[in-house]
């Protein structure tokens, strides 16, 4: 196992000026740092020449291969466990791997990273450092059956999950013993845990041993870490905020309890630095940022617009292109047809106003024509309070505008609508057909008549309207029929003697306080 990082540094100090950034050719961007004072608590990198090898190595836990401080993750090298044999000696050499990075702020990244076996009838076992979790991996190779390259089908490569936030482990292998329906193809089994993306199964790595001599320093793994275990809420209270530079943001971690820090949109740069996050220069890089006019940089953002004389809907997408002129023409036969319209429109809202005006005078000349100034004024010299006058509007809205299946009865003198008030009342309303211009008086002395009328045999007259030709009265509606009705249509029952003596009595009574009110003839016309 390399050398693991130390834990000394303080964690809310900036980094010294003067720190070392490379190593051996590695970037090692803050929070990670070489020496003291060059990096965030639990992110020191070490720097070392290597026995047999004239290069020097950067070391967290392994040798770190890359640093990504935009994604929270890091690459290193880690072991890998092999055993190797051949055909005289049997067993030649072995080694168990083991990885450990308990009290840093970092983990395995199940998401990136697979546990892998190669070999034949060989199960693969990765078990945590306390051997409280473990996951097994099982390699046969059966006869017959050739083994493919590229692919972890379980035929002489074997691959899957890790547990999630893995901090320490160690790899195993065990093999089948005399089971005939196997064959041990290889010269070597392995088991690792490594980066899926990196990895691609080959046959020839069982035959021999050159996968383990080719990666004797390890295979590239995947590690997640987080600047600090708290949320972003809270790390944003603590002096050890993280997220120094004033256009980055903060995030909470998608795989461990923590957060991490990026640049805002529109910038780049280390945000862990007082101002680490510089602003993206978008016109510089076209392949990246498309304009198709021309380009303006802004402070986080670019802006792209089309040359004079060209247009496009969106220049960051689409291409400018000429504007077309509109010929002159064009323009005449535009300016023509909107000339013509708006008169259009004037014209008719000029034969709407005489409409709607001649409409009015109308109106109040049939109101007069039918005595409604005399019926107004003895309304209100006789202070009756039981007669409406309606307009012709709510008399049209309460029969739906005089609808057929509204009618309640047809005779010679009009016909009787079903109707409905807006303060929810039934009406029957009676619609005339001739009335004369001298019988104006007479129906209105009758309307002041039958308004002070109050019997119970008698229907109650509640309004007129006059603002029509032939005026329309307006009576409280009797759901239950009418005497005649009553009378003839009475599915084949008999009505009794005293019932009927009943009816012409109060009939009777009825007409007779009618007549001493008025005059009988006019009443019937009525």
């Amino acid at each position: 196992m390399l050398l693991q990082a130390t834990t000394t540094a303080a964690a809310s100090a900036p980094p010294s000026p003067n720190c070392t950034r490379t190593c051996g050719g590695v970037s090692i961007p803050y929070p990670f740092g070489i020496g003291d004072g060059c990096f965030r608590e639990g992110f020191e990198v070490t720097c070392e020449v290597v026995k047999g090898s004239a290069t020097p190595r950067a070391f967290l836990g392994g040798r770190e291969r890359n640093i990504t401080v935009k994604n929270g993750q890091a690459r290193i090298l880690n072991y890998i466990s092999w055993d190797c044999f051949n055909s005289t000696d049997g067993w030649v050499d072995a080694q168990i791997s083991s990885f450990n990075l308990s009290g840093l702020p970092f983990r395995v990244s199940s998401a990136k990273n697979r546990f892998t076996t190669m070999g034949c009838n060989v199960i693969g076992i990765l078990l945590a450092g306390n051997y409280s979790l473990g996951t097994g991996c099982t390699s046969f190779c059966f006869k017959g059956a050739s083994i493919a390259g590229g692919s972890c089908s379980g035929t002489g490569c074997c691959q899957t999950t890790i547990p999630d936030k893995l901090d320490n482990f160690t790899n195993w292998l065990v093999y089948f013993k005399n089971l005939s329906s196997y064959v041990d193809d290889s010269s070597c089994t392995y088991a690792f845990v490594a980066d899926q993306d990196w990895f691609h199964f080959n046959k020839s790595d069982l035959g021999n041993h050159t996968f383990r001599y080719k990666y004797k320093d390890g295979v590239p793994l995947v590690l997640d870490w987080v600047a600090g275990n708290q949320t972003c809420e809270e790390a944003k209270r603590n002096p050890s905020y993280a997220c120094r530079s004033t256009n980055s943001e903060c995030f909470n971690s998608e795989s461990l309890q923590g957060y991490i820090c990026n640049c805002s949109a529109g910038f780049q740069g280390n945000p862990y630095l007082l101002h680490g996050c510089k602003d993206i220069d978008e016109c510089s890089s076209p392949n990246l940022y498309t304009c198709h006019g021309t380009c303006s940089n802004t402070e986080g953002n670019y802006s792209c617009s089309c040359p004079k004389g060209h247009s496009s809907k969106d220049p960051k997408s689409e291409r400018c292109v000429p504007d077309q002129g509109i010929p002159t023409s064009t323009k005449i036969v535009i300016g023509s047809c909107v000339g013509l319209v708006s008169f259009i429109t004037c014209i008719f809202c000029i034969i709407l106003a005489f409409q709607r005006r001649k409409l009015l005078r109308e109106k109040d000349k049939f109101f007069q024509q039918n005595g409604g100034l005399r019926l107004y004024e003895e309304i209100r010299s006789k202070q009756i309070d039981t007669v409406k006058i309606y307009t012709k509007e709510d008399l049209e809205k309460a029969t739906a505008n005089f609808d057929k299946s509204r009618e309640l009865g047809r005779g010679g003198h009009g016909t009787v609508y079903k109707g409905k008030l807006d303060d929810s009342r039934e009406v029957a309303i009676k619609r005339s057909k001739v009335v004369t211009e001298d019988q104006s008086e007479e129906f209105v002395r009758e309307m002041i008549i039958l308004s002070q009328i109050n019997h119970k045999n008698i229907v109650r007259l509640l309004g007129c309207c006059l603002e029509v030709e032939i005026p329309m009265l307006v009576y409280e509606f009797i759901p239950n029929g009418t005497l005649f009705d009553f009378i003839h249509d009475n599915d084949g029952t008999l009505i009794p003697l005293t019932t009927r003596l009943r009816i012409a009595r109060e009939s009777a009574e009825a007409l007779a306080t009618c007549i001493h009110r008025h005059p009988l003839r006019s009443f019937m016309e009525m």
